[in-house]
C-alpha cells in the first residue's frame, strides 16, 4: 500500500513538470530595466548553422506590474542569427504572478539588429555560445516569485 501511494504521488507530480527541461539563467537585472531578463539554456538549440533558438523570459518587478492584464512575466520564443547579430521574436506567452498563462500568440516579427550594451546582446551571446550563462540556476518552472523577491530585496 505505501508503495502504491508513492507511485501515485510520483505520477501526479510528473504531470506538473514542463514538457522539456528548463534551466533559467539571469542575463540582466537592474534599476531602470523594470525587471529581469533570463534565458532558458536548456532550450537553446545547438545545431549547425547561423540561426539558433532559445526561450527568453522577462520578469517584471511588482512595482512595474501596473498593466490592466497584470502581466508578471512573458516568455518569448526567440531566434538568434549568430552571424548577423540579430534576433526575431517568434511566439509570446504571458503569465500572471501565479505563473498562469494569460495570453499566447505567434508574433512573426521581423529580424532586428542587436545593439551593443543591451540586454539582448547578452542573450544572443548565450544562444550563440559566445558567452557563459550566469551560475545561479533557477531550474524547472517559471521563476516569477524568486526573481521578484530578488528584485524587491535589491530595490528594483
Amino acid at each position: 500500500m505505501p508503495r502504491l501511494l508513492l507511485l501515485t504521488a510520483l505520477s501526479l507530480s510528473a504531470g506538473a513538470l514542463p514538457a522539456y527541461a528548463e534551466d533559467w539563467r539571469v542575463v540582466s537585472m537592474g534599476p531602470g530595466q523594470g525587471g529581469a531578463l533570463l534565458v532558458d539554456i536548456d532550450s537553446v538549440t545547438r545545431k549547425p548553422g547561423d540561426v539558433q533558438t532559445a526561450k527568453v523570459l522577462a520578469v517584471y518587478s511588482e512595482t512595474g506590474d501596473t498593466k490592466a492584464d497584470r502581466t508578471a512575466a512573458v516568455i518569448v520564443d526567440t531566434s538568434f542569427d549568430c552571424k548577423l547579430n540579430r534576433s526575431r521574436s517568434d511566439r509570446l506567452t504571458s503569465y500572471d504572478s501565479e505563473g498562469r498563462i494569460t495570453l499566447q500568440r505567434p508574433l512573426g516579427d521581423g529580424w532586428e539588429d542587436i545593439r551593443q550594451g543591451t540586454k539582448m546582446e547578452a542573450a544572443v551571446g548565450i544562444a550563440c555560445s559566445r558567452a557563459v550563462a550566469d551560475e545561479h540556476q533557477f531550474g524547472a518552472g517559471i521563476p516569477i516569485k524568486p526573481i521578484r523577491e530578488i528584485l524587491r530585496i535589491n530595490g528594483f
